[in-house]
């Protein structure tokens, strides 16, 4: 009589080509989320900086207008400066930005006071970055 099973030798391979599929697969999509993790945070970096834009279209007369020095907005600066800093708090609490917005890659709410937009002025040209504290 002849036996109509599979060998443990067959059984062993099949678990081991399926081992290996997974393992690349894995990989494979560990990577992918991880690369629209960072596109994502990246993005949500531009937003930031796209409202503190709109920020500074409506607040002109506080933008950056020296060769030299520093003002953190609503503190006590001097007439001239060539950085205004302003917080993601202040860009929420006056509406220009999601005042619930929080880090995709932390999934914790931004601390507004540790999120900030630097305007700077070089060459009559301003330039925004935005800054987040850890």
């Amino acid at each position: 009589m002849k036996n109509k099973g599979f060998t443990i030798i067959e059984l062993i391979s099949v678990l081991v080509i399926l081992t290996i599929v997974a393992l690349i697969t894995t990989a494979t999509i560990t990577n992918v989320l991880k690369n629209y993790s960072n596109s994502l945070y990246n993005k949500q970096l531009d937003s930031i900086k796209s409202a503190a834009k709109v920020w500074a279209g409506s607040n002109t007369l506080l933008l950056p207008n020296g060769t030299s020095g520093t003002c953190i907005y609503k503190g006590n600066c001097s007439s001239q400066y060539k950085t205004l800093t302003i917080k993601l708090s202040d860009l929420q609490s006056e509406g220009y930005i999601d005042s619930d917005l929080k880090n995709v890659k932390t999934k914790e709410k931004y601390d507004g006071n540790k999120v900030t937009v630097s305007i700077t002025k070089n060459n009559n040209k301003l330039t925004y970055e935005v800054n987040v504290e850890e």
